[in-house]
């Protein structure tokens, strides 16, 4: 069952009721003439009075809401003295005929409409921290293009701690509270049970005493710490290969060119444990329960969505279509068994899983006996492989958009050495992945190019075994160089070590814990998480020396660090049909392979580590975009556009070819024993 969207319900207080010890004041801005609302007077649009008791009642939620995410007891009420200044209240009737009517928030020029109090609460929790009003965006769904049961779904969830906010000199400052110091330094943290704090507040530093170390006190983001400590190699928003059973065609070709399509791209919704009770063998009574990860996914470029297991899904830079196919879909080719619009809402109707069989359909484009076109249930595009092209290119068309993107998250101020402060990140969406700090990636560097940087005094020398391997890094920050203008990382550099390797190589601050908790330097911000799996037979060895870290622009990055492929038993199959079925023989015997299997074979070896990075396997985001919505709905929108003309093209240039095929669709030419098509 989804969670309730509505994280917050003050139900139980009279929201109508304001209270004068319990009232915020918003702080002066600056801006507020830009924000103007729009005289919405016409239309239907009437304005909601102060004294009114929708309105009052708007307010009640807003200062509870602000109340409950800063630490406040919240048994009672709070209320906000008026709306922030620019935003007003109004109600629309509905119809004439219906004298309903809908309240809605207008901001910014008329530019922000807000729905509920609940929406516009966030935005105004946003407004009313002035630590983060200047330079950190508001995670509101108008600001983020995120969905509201997403938004509050991640925010009610979150474990993390509120904290009370520090004085702020305004007509009811005596309604704030301050940061308490024990007479140590160290802030308090004596916060009831049902505070919470918000979402983009998630790195929050607090207001340090004097006797205060200069390591930044944040909270931790509650998506990093549920990816990072549940070890799950597949993230919400993440792109993916799924395994599509059957394949299309069902079978592969005996002889000739292979050309199926056995994996498709896909993005991650929703991650979840599930579960599967069967019952015990024998005389005893009761049931086994097993776990497993299931991950809801999109399916791109077609339609539906579907639950798969860990066991179905691949990594996006595992796999590669065959080249066979990958030609296929650069060419312009439209779908044989539909006439596409623009916006190709019909490729929804293609679903490269197989859906269990349906009886007593309607028939797509059937129509009843007056002539009226049926379609309402229209029937799936059928699952051939020229049809699958048609999707699957609009579908690689969509992530080649995708991964020439990044976008960084989860900002928080450090306060810095020399008593300015720093933009840093707690993660970053690089290309198909989503990467945090603590993520082990893989470089495109080998260790040989960094030590020619003037780096070489900082690394351990190499083990024997390890030249020719990947050099992988733990990040322990992200941060924005103002010098350089561009993003940079801090991170631990670490090579892959055969397991039988002197344990003396590792260093003693390292001997007794791989591939265990690292402590960090002092200047990270990270905490030890440590170290995911390494391969079967091999171990981590960390090759910067004690406290030292690399600092490198994020083009660094090829990618994150996946040992699942040659990990997990559940992804032995898969790994046979990457390498395809016919090639497995020769890779076991040791005999030459062509090219593409090759390619394959080390493809799958470099996102273990076990090699460097290939060219076709490692990520380059050159594009900044302002969030990964925004990335994939313009990627969608974009790739659908192009796909669409190219279409379009292509069936003018069929149409002056043959004259008599474009007289047919449009329906200038049919007899009367002919279907009528309807355009």
């Amino acid at each position: 069952m989804a969670p309730n969207p509505a994280a917050y319900s003050y139900n139980h207080l009279d929201l109508e009721k304001p209270l004068l010890d319990r009232t915020y004041d918003f702080p002066d801005r600056s801006d507020a003439k830009l924000n103007a609302a729009l005289p919405h007077g016409k239309e239907g649009y009437s304005q909601v009075l102060h004294d009114d008791p929708q309105h009052r009642r708007w307010r009640g939620y807003i200062g509870t809401f602000i109340a409950d995410n800063t630490g406040k007891d919240v048994t009672k009420q709070w209320h906000i003295s008026d709306f922030p200044k620019g935003y007003t209240l109004w109600n629309k009737q509905r119809s004439l005929d219906n004298p309903r009517t809908d309240p809605y928030v207008f901001g910014y020029g008329g530019a922000k409409k807000f729905f509920s109090p609940v929406g516009f609460a966030l935005h105004c929790l946003w407004l009313f921290d002035d630590d983060y009003h200047d330079n950190h965006p508001c995670q509101c769904t108008l600001c983020t293009g995120k969905m509201q049961g997403e938004v509050m779904v991640n925010w009610k969830g979150m474990p993390g701690r509120s904290v009370e906010r520090s004085e702020r000199h305004t007509e009811t400052s005596a309604s704030r509270t301050t940061v308490h110091d024990s007479g140590t330094g160290t802030p308090t943290f004596d916060i009831p049970p049902i505070a919470r704090i918000a979402r983009w507040t998630a790195s929050r530093r607090l207001r340090i005493g004097e006797k205060s170390t200069l390591r930044p006190t944040s909270a931790l983001s509650h998506e990093r710490d549920l990816d990072l400590t549940s070890l799950r190699p597949y993230r919400v928003g993440e792109i993916v290969w799924v395994s599509i059973s059957p394949m299309i065609p069902s079978r592969r070709p005996q002889n000739g060119p292979d050309e199926v399509i056995d994996f498709w791209p896909a993005i991650v919704q929703q991650a979840d444990i599930g579960v599967i009770t069967t019952p015990r063998g024998g005389t005893g009574e009761g049931y086994m329960v097993n776990h497993y990860r299931r991950y809801r996914v999109h399916m791109l470029g077609a339609g539906g969505n579907a639950v798969i297991s860990e066991s179905k899904i691949l990594s996006w830079q595992a796999y590669t279509l065959p080249r066979v196919v990958f030609d296929q879909i650069k060419r312009p080719r439209m779908p044989v068994d539909i006439r596409v619009t623009e916006g190709l809402p019909e490729l929804e109707n293609f679903h490269p899983l197989e859906l269990p069989s349906r009886t007593n359909r309607t028939p797509h484009n059937a129509a009843s006996a007056d002539g009226t076109l049926l379609v309402e249930d229209p029937i799936e595009i059928p699952r051939t492989f020229e049809n699958a092209l048609a999707s699957l290119s609009l579908a690689r068309r969509m992530v080649k958009i995708i991964e020439e993107h990044y976008c960084y998250t989860d900002l928080y101020r450090d306060p810095g050495e020399s008593g300015g402060s720093r933009e840093c990140y707690q993660g970053i969406w690089w290309g198909p992945e989503r990467i945090w700090v603590d993520d082990l990636v893989r470089l495109n560097a080998k260790r040989q190019d960094l030590a020619k940087d003037g780096r070489n005094e900082f690394l351990r020398d190499p083990t024997k075994d390890a030249v020719g391997r990947a050099t992988l890094a733990q990040i322990t920050e992200f941060t924005w160089d103002t010098q350089k203008k561009q993003i940079y990382f801090s991170a631990r550099l670490y090579e892959l070590a055969d397991e039988g390797t002197d344990p003396d190589l590792f260093g003693t601050d390292l001997r007794l814990r791989l591939p265990g908790c690292l402590s960090a330097p002092a200047r990270s911000h990270s905490e030890p998480y440590g170290l995911p799996r390494p391969p079967d037979h091999y171990r981590f060895r960390r090759i910067t020396t004690d406290g030292m870290e690399v600092y490198l622009p994020i083009q660094f990055i090829a990618g994150r660090y996946d040992p699942l492929p040659i990990n997990s038993e559940v992804h032995r199959h898969l790994l046979q049909r990457v390498f395809n079925p016919a090639l497995v023989e020769m890779l076991v015997t040791g005999r030459q392979m062509n090219p593409e299997a090759e390619a394959n074979v080390f493809r799958v070896l470099a996102i273990c580590g076990l090699c460097a990075a290939q060219e076709k396997n490692k990520i380059i985001a050159t594009e900044w975009g302002r969030s990964r919505a925004s990335v994939v709905q313009a990627a969608e929108a974009q790739a659908k556009k192009a796909t669409y003309e190219n279409w379009m093209k292509l069936q003018r240039k069929e149409t002056k070819q043959n004259p008599a095929h474009d007289q047919i669709e449009r329906g200038m030419n049919v007899d009367d024993d002919d279907t009528i098509v309807v355009d």
